[in-house]
């Protein structure tokens, strides 16, 4: 045989590739018409292995190579910097369930994270199975936080299939937050998602097995006929995998909570939920800025949801409390934002800009205040004598609500009042209705027009005789203001006069108007319009509106006010969960001081938080000599100042300050000083001990070799 005549077994360069040579065969005729079929094996890097078969005579260039030689390689040998490169990225883009000690997550994303920001992670990482509880203050970056876990987990090869719930308000945002900060691609599935999707593949499809990482709300889920269809899907997948998930994340867990009742706690249909799925997943990572209702065997049954194996419903945390403590510990991340165990950067310093709280003292008018006094003792007629307990208690939240829209605006009272007194002769009011609309008040909407619907039920069905004689004067006196500004709306006007304009001209500022009642926020939309303030310049934000409009909004208060006409957000508290609005205002409203302290710092957070670079102020107004306004001025100033423990005592203080708004009895503002009970506070504070943070990160970024150089010589080979 020629030197260049093929044989099986040898190595030939054909195409300029270079193959094995594993068969040869020869026509019949190899005078007149040879033909030599030659099957090839590459040995390439891009297809090793792969086959074709070729007719030898016709290659244009196909060289068998001495059997004594490696094949030449010419001028083909990658320089350092290309090989380096090379191996950078093979360790960079490397999997392992082993990982090495090595934390990638915070160099995959597109964030600049805070050094405390990497202690979830490191937390998460340390657990054989996941089972975590991020109860950061609000605003010091979450989302953030379980996202990098998230990260971390699919780059080690840990978690393919997550779910990833929420409230629906913010669903839009995690898919955002996610794909566009970590590059993880999150299908939110709701009605419109799987009608869509049965109408496409049949309706037996089962759509929590189409997408490997789904977003779902909460109050979704938790529909029968959705939580049988997802509970059926992981029945189908069990036997293949330990879990049918890997990863479950809920975002403001709380409101899974089992709700506290006067003797023990009730699980809610979310509580049902979250139990019923919770064991179909591996790992389960829960974010809530207010961990704890008050009631240590809520929150021990809430933890229970969380890591079954160390917390059992049933135990009481006073029996043995540094085994209780020691467990928490194990699960759960909770830092502050200021205060002496507020987050500090790497020198110590307190990361976050000042906060004030400023309370603008009101001359109510002649109208104002008669509808306060008549309200008032329309409410004392009502309760007193009326008996206590859980049978009083949908009478006490009809009375409630009436003083809550009062004090919230002429226009939401007006509303409220005549509908109560449209019902005085056909009030609905046996036990079993009215403990229905109680249960559904009980859940945490984030339906503004349903909520409120349902409230003017309660109104209606508590109506009576009982009273009637303040209600016509009430009437009469809220139909004079509704359409008025009231003071606090003149207040609010000459602040935005002074405050976001120069000369009669819009300067760079923005407020945020917060109010409990869509009535309220539309009623103070309109009287800015009516002093002359242009539409484009006030944008509405409340739960209930269309998703997409909901996002463009948010948008247009994010973008730089140089591009955007919009100064003024008025918004309700259906937005005050999840939604950052830090980025070009530092100046928030409370058109009334909500009787939940925990609200007041759920609105707070949506621009004292994480990234504002400015000191934030934030003002409500309080009406001169009104005792009631005068009380709720204590307890924010109270609240203020012990907000470490507001949440351990935060349904206890909304219950007394009820109580003392309606009458019923007298609360001692020095309670809030004495209620930082022992128990309660050691549940709550578990601090940051992960001192060495920076350097556990400095470490990665050694091992790993990622600088800016060797990412720069990566991108260029």
């Amino acid at each position: 045989m020629g030197a260049n005549i093929p044989e099986a077994g040898r190595l030939a360069r054909v195409r300029d590739r270079i193959w094995l040579i594993s068969d040869v065969s020869f026509s019949d005729d190899v005078v007149s018409n040879p033909a030599t079929l030659v099957t090839l094996e590459s040995l390439e890097d891009s297809d090793q292995g792969s086959k074709t078969s070729v007719v030898f005579e016709r290659e244009v260039d196909f060289q068998v190579l001495p059997e004594n030689i490696l094949p030449d390689i010419g001028n083909s040998l990658d320089t350092p910097a290309v090989f380096d490169s090379f191996v950078n990225a093979l360790r960079w883009t490397n999997k392992s369930i082993l990982g090495g000690g090595v934390i990638r997550a915070p160099f995959y994303g597109a964030i600049q994270q805070q050094t405390f920001q990497l202690e979830p992670v490191i937390k998460a990482l340390s657990m054989p199975r996941i089972s975590l509880l991020i109860a950061d203050d609000v605003g010091l970056g979450k989302t953030i936080e379980a996202g990098m876990i998230i990260q971390e987990l699919i780059l080690r090869g840990k978690a393919r299939r997550i779910l990833l719930v929420c409230p629906a308000s913010l669903q839009l945002q995690w898919q955002w937050e996610m794909e566009n900060k970590f590059g993880l691609d999150f299908k939110i599935v709701d009605s419109n998602q799987i009608t869509k999707f049965k109408r496409e593949y049949g309706i037996n499809v089962n759509p929590w097995l189409a997408y490997p990482r789904i977003i779902a709300s909460m109050d979704f889920i938790k529909m029968e006929g959705r939580k049988t269809e997802f509970l059926r899907s992981c029945e189908l997948n069990s036997g293949k995998y330990i879990r049918s998930w890997d990863l479950l994340v809920v975002d403001e867990a709380h409101n899974a909570m089992p709700q506290p009742t006067k003797k023990y706690y009730r699980d809610s249909d979310r509580t049902k939920m979250l139990n019923e799925i919770g064991r179909h997943f591996e790992h389960k990572i829960f974010l809530t800025a207010t961990p704890h209702n008050g009631r240590k065997e809520s929150f021990v049954a809430f933890l229970d949801m969380l890591d079954p194996l160390s917390f059992n419903r049933g135990e009481d945390p006073a029996l043995n409390k540094a085994s209780f403590k020691r467990r928490l510990d194990r699960i759960m991340v909770r830092r502050l934002k200021r205060g002496p165990t507020g987050v500090k950067d790497s020198l110590g310093r307190a990361m976050f800009a000042g906060r004030e709280i400023v309370p603008l003292d009101i001359d109510p008018s002649e109208d104002e205040k008669k509808s306060l006094s008549l309200l008032n003792q329309y409410i004392h007629q009502r309760v007193s004598g009326g008996g206590n307990g859980e049978k009083n208690r949908p009478l006490e939240f009809a009375m409630t609500i009436l003083k809550k829209r009062l004090l919230s605006s002429p226009r939401a009272f007006y509303n409220s009042i005549v509908v109560h007194t449209e019902h005085l002769n056909d009030a609905k009011d046996s036990p079993k209705y009215l403990q229905l609309i109680m249960d559904r008040l009980d859940e945490d909407w984030d339906n503004d027009v349903v909520r409120e619907q349902t409230e003017q039920e309660l109104i209606s069905a508590t109506a009576t005789d009982n009273g009637k004689n303040y209600l016509s004067e009430l009437i009469g006196v809220a139909s004079r203001l509704r359409n008025k500004p009231d003071s606090k709306v003149k207040e609010l006007i000459r602040w935005i006069d002074n405050n976001l304009k120069e000369n009669g001209r819009w300067n760079r500022e923005r407020v945020v108007i917060f109010s409990e009642f869509k009535d309220t926020m539309e009623y103070i939309t309109d009287q800015l319009i009516d002093h002359g303030v242009e539409e484009g310049r006030i944008l509405q934000l409340y739960g209930g509106m269309e998703m997409e409009k909901r996002e463009a909004i948010k948008a247009m208060f994010e973008t730089d006010p140089d591009e955007s006409p919009a100064r003024i957000l008025v918004a309700t508290d259906a937005a005050s969960e999840g939604i950052n609005l830090q980025q070009h205002c530092r100046y928030m409203f409370h058109m009334e001081i909500p009787w939940n302290p925990i609200r007041l710092e759920q609105r707070n957070g949506r621009i004292d938080r994480h990234g504002q670079s400015r000191n934030v102020t934030i003002y409500h107004p309080v009406y001169k000599n009104d005792s009631d306004s005068q009380f709720l001025k204590t307890i924010v100033r109270k609240a203020e100042q012990i907000r470490e423990d507001l949440t351990t005592m935060n349904p206890v203080i909304a219950d007394k300050i009820q109580k003392q708004m309606l009458g019923i009895e007298k609360m001692d503002e020095k309670l809030l000083d004495a209620m930082r009970d022992d128990l309660t506070r050691d549940l709550l504070n578990v601090r940051s001990e992960a001192a060495n943070l920076g350097q556990k990160i400095a470490e990665s970024r050694e091992k790993l070799n990622l600088t800016p150089d060797t990412v720069r010589e990566l991108l260029d080979s």
